[in-house]
């Protein structure tokens, strides 16, 4: 059952990122590697689900949401740290989430500042 729901929300998902994904460079260590991502101003409700009073009060505002399509290793796609570049600004990581339907991961989280 998981996977057939997990295809019907890989197809949306596709969908979304080929009608509105932005290119754009990850930076690590040095290294720029080129991805397509949905990013959108991090509202509250995803302030407070991945960050406690504290982390919050240290985060540059606004922060930034990045949804990337995880591939087959999600955690080695984006880490903590990383930079990129987007409208003349540049965004830090801050924290990662891989959201799965079963075991198949769907999309990461990118949470930036």
């Amino acid at each position: 059952m998981a996977d057939a729901r997990a295809l019907v929300y890989r197809l949306r998902l596709n969908a979304l990122f080929s009608l509105h994904a932005e290119r754009f460079t990850l930076v690590r260590a040095g290294a720029g590697s080129d991805h397509l991502g949905l990013f959108a101003p991090m509202d509250n409700s995803l302030t407070s689900t991945f960050f406690d009073a504290n982390e919050s009060v240290g985060l540059q505002k606004p922060a930034l949401s990045l949804y990337l399509e995880p591939g087959d290793n999600p955690f080695s796609l984006c880490r903590v740290n990383d930079v990129f570049t987007r409208d003349d600004r540049l965004w830090t990581v801050r924290k990662t989430h891989v959201y799965r339907i079963g075991n198949t991961p769907l999309v990461l989280l990118v949470l930036c500042d």
